[in-house]
């Protein structure tokens, strides 16, 4: 019976009094926090990409500085002193003076042609050298005509060509076992 008296008087004066309004404009922004609007869910792939176009950046530009050195792109690897001289006599026309056989320390690993010359590298006890070889203006005998013997560079002349060295001692192990 109680359910029959709400329906009779309560409902009506519910609907009457409690209908949806409009509320005030500055209600709603005092209510409504501000949101920023919320990162992509593709953030992690668009970081991705951006990490990889900048490897492919750094890379091609390791690329060309590495043939801005070697502009020919002729390069050799070889541990065999025959196959070098043969390599650099063909491909740059100098006669690199190497003993058939390396000595224990010295191990070669190859040879590059280079804006000024050849690039001969080796090895001396694991740590890496490099011997460069270019013509000579001065004619010089067969035998060694020095022009630098520092501590950090060495420099002479022989039969035309001029040889350059960091170590004086790497240079005399790979040309004298």
């Amino acid at each position: 019976m109680d359910e029959d008296l709400n329906k009779t008087w309560l409902e009506p004066v519910l609907s009457e009094h409690l209908r949806p309004v409009a509320a005030p404009r500055e209600l709603w922004n005092r209510v409504q926090p501000q949101v920023k609007p919320a990162r992509p869910r593709n953030a992690a792939w668009r970081l991705g990409l951006i990490a990889v176009a900048t490897l492919l950046v750094a890379g091609t530009s390791a690329i060309l500085k590495v043939r801005a050195a070697n502009p020919m792109g002729l390069s050799l690897q070889s541990a065999s002193a025959p196959e070098i001289q043969a390599w650099v006599k063909e491909n740059a026309g100098l006669d690199v003076p190497l003993p058939a056989r390396m000595p224990e320390p010295v191990r070669l690993s190859g040879a590059h042609v280079g804006p000024n010359g050849v690039e001969v590298d080796y090895f001396v006890r694991n740590r890496p050298e490099r011997l460069l070889i270019s013509r000579s203006d001065a004619r010089s005998s067969s035998q060694h005509q020095f022009l630098e013997r520092g501590l950090k560079k060495v420099s002479w002349t022989m039969s035309g060509q001029l040889y350059t060295a960091e170590d004086a001692q790497a240079a005399c192990l790979l040309c004298h076992s």
